[in-house]
């Protein structure tokens, strides 16, 4: 069945969905930050990426105790093992926003294939959801940075790091 949206409605529906996979992909990504830990093992300094929930090449106990650096990607083992309440609210904050836009976008998109998916009404609910996933993940995104005095973003950026101020 040929799509009953404009020009501009198909727009919107392929761009809802690209801005929704970029925030998605975003939120996934370890990419967040970056700084230099040192392995005392190996004796180099070592590249670090950290996001909200996400980390890669990060300080861990070898079985004798001492400390190595892990040259892997991945999760902290629990929410709760989340270094700052801070990073903890943004990843709710992102995820919830990723969620509800990919939700919105999907069903734009699906509007293209089946013209009863939406009507004028439902069109505006789109748009609403649109916006208030885009004000979540910027509040999310204005959150992050508050957790940068965290010993473990200290770490990886510097002594000198504090809300919003990276350290060198």
């Amino acid at each position: 069945m040929p799509s009953h949206l404009s020009c501009l409605g198909v727009v919107w529906s392929l761009t809802s969905l690209g801005a929704a996979l970029a925030s998605s992909v975003a939120f996934f990504s370890a990419d967040w930050l970056q700084g230099i830990l040192y392995d005392p093992i190996e004796l180099r300094n070592i590249t670090a990426f950290m996001s909200s929930f996400r980390r890669c090449n990060y300080p861990q106990l070898n079985i004798d105790g001492q400390s190595y650096i892990a040259l892997s990607c991945g999760r902290y083992a629990s929410f709760n093992d989340i270094p700052t309440v801070w990073w903890q609210l943004t990843t709710l904050l992102v995820g919830t926003g990723c969620v509800l836009s990919v939700y919105a976008s999907v069903r734009a998109v699906l509007s293209l294939c089946l013209s009863y998916v939406l009507n004028k009404e439902s069109v505006r609910t789109l748009g609403l959801a649109q916006l208030i996933a885009g004000f979540i993940i910027c509040t999310g995104g204005v959150l992050y940075p508050m957790g940068w005095n965290h010993l473990e973003v200290q770490e990886v950026c510097g002594y000198l790091s504090d809300p919003f101020q990276l350290g060198k």
